[in-house]
C-alpha cells in the first residue's frame, strides 16, 4: 500500500511540473517583442540622400535632395523645409511593429495599401534613398483606428504591418518647402 501511495504522489509530481512547463512555454513572456519598421535608419539617417513623398493620386509632392546648403527640391529647386522631412525621417526611424495584418493584396483596398496612382485603396508612398547601395519604397495606408496606428508596408513586400504611430505626411506641397 505504501508503495501505491509513492507511485501515485510521484506520479502527480511529475503531472504538476509537465502542466508548469506547459504554461510557461504556452504563456511566455507576456511582453510583446518590439521590431522596428526600417531598422536600418537608426543607424545612420545622417546618410540619407533623397527623400521622395508621393500622394496616393501618384503626385509627387516632393523630391528633396541633399545639397551642400541642405535639401532642394530637385523638381522644383526651392529650398525643403527640415523640420518636416526630418520628422517624418525620424518617425520612420522610431516606428515599431505592433501587428501583422495580412499579406493578401484582395485585402489592400480597406488598407490603402495599393500602389499609389490606382483606382481606389491607394497609399501614400515615401522613398528613402541612401547613396546607391541602399533605397526603401514604403507604402503609407489608412489609420488603425483600434491601435492608434497607421498601416504600412515596403511596396516589394505584400506583408503589411501596423506600426505604432501615424507618420506626419503634410498634404499641401507647400508644407514642405521654406517660404
Amino acid at each position: 500500500m505504501a508503495m501505491k501511495r509513492k507511485q501515485l504522489m510521484l506520479f502527480s509530481l511529475g503531472i504538476a511540473v509537465l502542466m508548469a512547463a506547459i504554461l510557461q512555454i504556452i504563456g511566455g513572456d507576456d511582453k510583446p517583442v518590439e521590431r522596428r519598421f526600417l531598422p536600418e535608419l537608426q543607424l545612420g539617417s545622417d546618410k540619407i540622400t533623397s527623400v521622395e513623398v508621393i500622394n496616393s493620386e501618384g503626385e509627387s509632392l516632393i523630391l528633396a535632395k541633399k545639397v551642400a546648403q541642405g535639401w532642394q527640391d530637385e523638381s522644383t529647386g526651392r529650398k525643403v523645409a527640415i523640420m518636416p522631412l526630418a520628422n517624418l525621417v525620424q518617425q520612420l526611424a522610431k516606428a515599431k511593429v505592433i501587428a501583422a495584418e495580412t499579406s493578401l493584396p484582395r485585402n489592400y483596398v480597406p488598407l490603402k495599401m495599393n500602389v499609389p496612382g490606382e483606382e481606389e485603396g491607394s497609399a501614400w508612398k515615401v522613398v528613402i534613398r541612401a547613396g546607391e547601395e541602399y533605397e526603401k519604397e514604403i507604402l503609407v495606408g489608412a489609420l488603425d483606428k483600434e491601435r492608434g496606428g497607421q498601416f504600412i508596408r515596403l511596396e516589394e513586400d505584400p506583408s503589411v504591418f501596423v506600426i505604432d504611430r501615424v507618420l506626419p505626411l503634410p498634404q499641401d506641397a507647400n508644407t514642405w518647402f521654406d517660404n
